[in-house]
């Protein structure tokens, strides 16, 4: 065994000494230079070839020393007198362009010897004007790799600072476009120092002001160096509503200094819809300054606010201040175009307005704050509130309220049991036999045993908890379930109900016990399981 392992480490050494010393003079300089063989490379006899060899891609030494990131041979092969530091490859690349550029190994990610490469190759005079195949300079390749270093020798060296690549964007552009870093202030304070034009626009028509806000909100500072460039006090100046709102959201103190100044606020079309959801969203401060100043302007937003685009933006969060400034609203000179806004929502207004955990008085003064200004309440609602709430006063509050019911251009599961309390019309076995969709079906242990509803259960509730409780209801229901179901549907018949406003607004007036009122309101559970 012993001696097979021998065998094998001599095979290895062999294979090793073979590729160490290759037959042919380029072939052992390239193998060389991607290996740190220093010996190989500072042999005399191979000096003056040091500058023509090529490997099989068409790179010379110094790229090859780059493509693999040798320090030490990349070191040398610089310090040589008329080295060509231009020399391209077939793919037409030089070694600076490979310094700045990244392969899929790299994952975007510019190593730092690579940086190293890049900027001594810039110090010892390397050509800073190439363009790589997607029309990208030097400068933009810095950026796009966060290289501080390069990029302000490459601007110290002359590059042209308002140069477009194939997409359009100047290097100011893609520094705004490209992810928050540490040099970012670096090399954005440096593009503007080195001349780099502060009102360029990109192949679109977007100026560098515009297109730092509407890139992030993480650029305070940034936006601060800008608008000292940009705007002039003797100047008018046009600004996207978009983009002033933004300064707002962000508080950045440039916004004030802007409003003093002689502006012309435009609205692109396509831009309606996001600038609705900022006058939601803005400090309240600000929000005042914009329905004061740009009236007209405001009004215009809220009639074309995108009802997609607001559901999709407040259903799920927990954003206290749309409410604020939803009163603000309601009380200027918009409030009937805000109005007419949530009549077409035709969706849940309280569960579209907070998804918070609050208290049930602060939901209940929340109800009657949309209510009072004539707002309507969805069956989506109410289904909300007994879920976060269960059976309480504010539920009980909204059973009187005129809600109309559509379950079947519902696109959301109902909870079941809301929908019996207040479909006052609405029998159990109706709902078994239409096999609706409703959610939290189990909830119907506490109030039925009826073999049909057992039924029901046990097909759609298969293990768990749950599926154990079915089994603990009586087999024969109880004679106060039969009472419940049959009273219900005798005392809509008899008044002629029609909601269930007036199914418990009678029902209160029974002159009965309350927990028999209880039962059939389902207020009090009838199975103990």
């Amino acid at each position: 065994m012993r001696q097979l392992r021998r065998d094998r480490m001599r095979h290895r050494r062999r294979r090793k000494r073979r590729a160490i010393a290759p037959d042919a003079l380029g072939e052992r300089l390239v193998f060389a230079a991607s290996r740190n063989r220093m010996s190989i490379l500072q042999d005399r006899q191979t000096l003056t070839k040091l500058s023509i060899i090529r490997d099989p891609s068409g790179n010379n030494l110094l790229q090859v020393a780059v493509k693999n990131k040798k320090k030490e041979a990349f070191d040398y092969l610089l310090s040589l007198p008329n080295f060509p530091l231009n020399g391209v490859n077939d793919n037409n690349e030089t070694a600076l362009m490979m310094s700045l550029s990244t392969t899929r190994e790299e994952r975007g990610v510019l190593p730092p010897v690579k940086k190293y490469f890049a900027a001594e190759l810039i110090k010892h005079g390397a050509d800073i004007h190439s363009v790589n195949r997607v029309g990208d300079n030097l400068l933009h390749m810095a950026i796009m790799h966060r290289d501080s270093t390069s990029a302000i020798l490459l601007m110290q060296r002359g590059i042209d600072l308002n140069a477009w690549n194939s997409r359009g964007y100047t290097p100011l552009h893609l520094l705004l476009k490209s992810r928050c870093c540490k040099q970012y202030y670096e090399i954005a304070a440096a593009l503007l120092f080195y001349g780099a034009d502060p009102k360029a626009q990109d192949s679109r028509g977007v100026d560098v002001f515009h297109c730092a806000l509407s890139c992030t909100r993480r650029i305070g500072r940034l936006i601060e160096q800008l608008y000292y460039y940009v705007f002039d006090e003797l100047e008018r100046y046009e600004i996207d509503l978009r983009c002033l709102m933004q300064l707002a959201l962000i508080r950045s103190p440039v916004f004030e200094e802007i409003i003093e100044l002689d502006i012309e606020v435009f609205v692109k079309e396509t831009n309606y819809a996001i600038c609705f959801i900022f006058l939601l969203e803005m400090n309240v401060k600000y929000l005042r300054i914009f329905l004061e100043r740009f009236g007209e302007l405001m009004r215009e937003v809220v009639l074309r606010g995108s009802t997609s685009m607001f559901l999709g933006k407040f259903y799920w969060t927990q954003n206290s201040q749309y409410i604020v400034n939803l009163s603000v609203l309601l009380e200027s000179h918009v409030s009937r175009h805000l109005i007419d806004f949530f009549t077409t929502l035709n969706c849940a207004l309280y569960g579209s307005t907070t998804m918070k955990k609050i208290s049930e008085a602060q939901a209940s003064d929340l109800v009657l704050f949309l209510l009072s200004y004539g707002m309507n309440l969805h069956q989506v609602d109410l289904a909300i509130v007994y879920n976060d709430y269960g059976y309480g006063e504010l539920f009980q509050y909204l059973l009187m309220m005129d809600i109309e019911w559509d379950l079947k251009n519902d696109s959301v599961p109902m909870c079941i049991l809301p929908v019996l309390v207040s479909n006052v019309a609405l029998d159990i076995h109706e709902i078994i036999e239409n096999n609706s969709e409703y959610s939290d079906i189990h909830d119907l242990v506490y109030h039925f045993a009826h073999p049909k509803v057992k039924s029901y259960l046990l097909r759609n509730i298969t293990k768990g908890p749950r599926f154990e409780k079915i089994h603990k209801l009586p087999r024969v229901p109880l004679l106060k379930e039969f009472a419940r179901d049959a009273f219900r549907k005798f005392f809509v018949q008899k008044f002629d109900i029609k909601n269930s406003r007036q199914f418990y607004t009678l029902l209160k007036q029974l002159p009965t016990y309350p927990p028999i009122k209880e039962i059939i309101s389902f207020r009090r559970i009838l199975y103990n399981v």
